[in-house]
């Protein structure tokens, strides 16, 4: 499955279509901790994306043309309803994007979602006031913006947190993780946090596609299909 691409001993190739160019995942040679995605090139297409895999509970990847995304998974958070609000009034430094985990059963439909975004910038055409509000909305794979943000955003009572910074320096990094007030855990929890139920009637996913499909596929489909239907 296509979800399996993180996780360091089981890796297999697979592909994606998203509009209408496949992306190819491989190891990287000599690597058990290196993953390579590349989108066969074609005129006015961004280059590769590489994955690049720490072992600390804040991990790095590299998504295109040299652009990074810093990623953090919070337990237990006790200031949403803050962070809610300097997002809201436009005063939370660094910027970073806040969405409920939840929602997030694998680390690859995110990283599809990371993607969608950096080439919507590189095409100036952002949907949202943002780039990382940009991330929240393309995670949620439906057109509709408000509802966007409402549901795989943050809430005042979230307490499980999964934060993301594009091209974040190690004085952000440090800023971040200062934001939020709860316990940091390993991005590998994230399928047994999951909330199926809620990632299936958000996503419209029915039980007989889970039957063919894992919940991170049908959730990457959704995001690399939206602007096509």
């Amino acid at each position: 499955m296509l979800s399996d691409i993180y996780k360091p001993y089981n890796v297999k190739p697979y592909k994606l279509v998203e509009s209408g160019n496949p992306i190819l995942f491989q190891r990287q040679p000599h690597s058990v901790n290196s993953l390579h995605l590349s989108i066969p090139q074609s005129p006015g297409s961004l280059p590769s994306l590489s994955l690049l895999l720490k072992a600390e509970a804040m991990k790095l990847f590299n998504i295109i043309n040299g652009t990074s995304l810093s990623l953090a998974l919070y337990t237990d958070v006790t200031n949403s309803k803050e962070l809610l609000e300097s997002m809201q009034a436009g005063t939370l430094e660094p910027e970073v994007a806040f969405l409920n985990a939840l929602l997030i059963p694998d680390i690859f439909p995110f990283l599809a979602a990371a993607h969608k975004t950096l080439v919507a910038k590189s095409r100036d055409s952002l949907t949202t006031r943002t780039l990382h509000s940009e991330l929240v909305y393309n995670y949620s794979g439906s057109k509709h913006i408000t509802e966007s943000l409402k549901r795989c955003g943050i809430s005042d009572s979230t307490t499980y947190i999964l934060a993301a910074r594009f091209d974040a320096t190690p004085d952000e990094i440090k800023a971040m993780e200062k934001l939020i007030n709860g316990k940091e855990i390993n991005l590998e929890e994230l399928e047994g946090r999951a909330n199926q139920p809620q990632i299936q009637k958000h996503y419209k996913i029915s039980a007989s596609e889970l039957g063919i499909s894992s919940l991170a596929d049908a959730i990457t489909c959704r995001i690399a299909a939206r602007d096509a239907l």
